[in-house]
Formats: structure tokens, C-alpha cells, sequence
């Protein structure tokens, strides 16, 4: 019963108090369409922290909103919330950040170069990262080095050295399995207005939110 009152509380705390009092291991992840937090299904909206895991389903999105920060968690996509960062495990994510929000996936750290601010687009397919800098550039570091990717660039590399010790015995002409879909493209596309857009869901039926999460405040 207690815990269960830890986690309305933290609702209601992560919807009236503003962004600047949030904790950075806490977040507010808003819902569009089938997501999970955990595991549970969330109605609208939920508290998250820090190693909360968010799964999407087909036709389905989510979205993080964290001070300074907001991960768009594309269909079809499972993250873990770490406070300044998302742990990708699968799916599409499109990151817009003031404060240097990254994003880990396989081997590999992306996060905003020179200023903290960047809009940034990672895809995890097939074993193969695809990461795009729409806005700011972005530093992809694999833990020995550290590439720059400018801003309007795009890069695809295998998420693991025993992938990309397979891509490189792939024989001259073979296609890549990695692709990114017409509906997920646009979507991708859309990042920003589909975050307003379950914003607004979430503005529209605070009634309906929920803590599901299952790690401590």
C-alpha cells in the first residue's frame, strides 16, 4: 500500500512541478498508441527511473520527457532509462536534447558534440547501427575511438566487432538486411510533432496516469 502511494505521488509530482525541479534519474514517459514500462501496460502516461526498460508495439510510440530532454521511442523499440542516457536494445529513436542527452547502443556511446544541444535520429536493425545528426554534431565513441559526425551526416556501422568481422566477409554485391521502412522514415520524420502530439494526449487524460514502475524514486 505504501509503495503504492510512493508511486502517485511521484505522478503527481512529475506532472505539477516544473522541469527544472526533476531529478535527473526521473523522467515522465507519455504514451501513444500499446507501450509497457516494465512490462505493464500504461494507459496514457507514467513516472519513470533510472533502469525503467519502455517497450513499443507496432503502430505505437513513447515518448521520455526528461529536463532538457526528449527520447521519441519509435514502434516496435525497447529502451532502458539510465537518467542521462537510454540503453537502446532494439528499434528506432529520435533524440532532441539540451543537455546532452546519448544514447548507448551495442558497443557504441552517441551523444552531442561541441554544446550539449542536438537533435539526433539511431536506428539498432540486424546487428548494424544507423545513426543521422539532424541537428548539432555528435560524437560516436566505440570505447578505443571517437568519430565526429557533422551535422546533416549519416552513418552505419555493425553494433558489435564479431558483426562487422561478418559484414566484411559478406561477398562484393550482397545487399544489406538493414533498411529503414517508408512508415518508419516518417514517422522519424515527424519525431517532433508526434512528441506535442502525446503531450497533448497526456494533457487531455491526466486522469488516466499511472507509476508502473518498479524501481525506487
Amino acid at each position: 500500500m505504501q509503495l503504492q502511494l510512493q508511486r502517485v505521488l511521484a505522478v503527481v509530482f512529475l506532472l505539477l512541478v516544473p522541469k527544472f525541479l526533476f531529478a535527473s534519474d526521473s523522467a515522465m514517459v507519455i504514451t501513444a498508441g500499446h507501450a509497457m514500462v516494465n512490462g505493464s501496460v500504461i494507459p496514457s502516461s507514467s513516472a519513470v527511473f533510472k533502469g525503467d526498460v519502455i517497450d513499443t508495439a507496432v503502430a505505437s510510440a513513447a515518448t521520455i520527457d526528461a529536463e532538457g530532454s526528449q527520447v521519441l521511442v519509435m514502434p516496435n523499440s525497447s529502451v532502458q532509462f539510465k537518467g542521462n542516457y537510454v540503453d537502446m536494445g532494439n528499434g528506432d529513436v529520435v533524440v532532441t536534447t539540451s543537455k546532452g542527452m546519448a544514447v548507448k547502443v551495442g558497443k557504441f556511446n552517441i551523444a552531442p558534440a561541441a554544446s550539449q544541444s542536438a537533435k539526433f535520429e539511431v536506428s539498432h536493425v540486424g546487428g548494424m547501427v544507423i545513426i543521422s545528426a539532424r541537428q548539432g554534431s555528435l560524437n560516436i565513441s566505440d570505447g578505443k575511438n571517437t568519430q565526429l559526425l557533422a551535422e546533416g551526416q549519416q552513418v552505419t556501422r555493425a553494433d558489435s566487432d564479431q558483426v562487422a568481422s561478418i559484414k566484411d566477409q559478406t561477398p562484393a554485391g550482397a545487399t544489406s538486411a538493414v533498411h529503414m521502412s517508408k512508415t518508419t522514415a516518417l514517422l522519424i520524420g515527424g519525431g517532433a510533432a508526434a512528441a506535442a502530439a502525446t503531450v497533448g494526449i497526456v494533457l487531455a487524460t491526466r486522469g488516466n496516469s499511472h507509476a508502473v514502475s518498479t524501481s525506487t524514486p
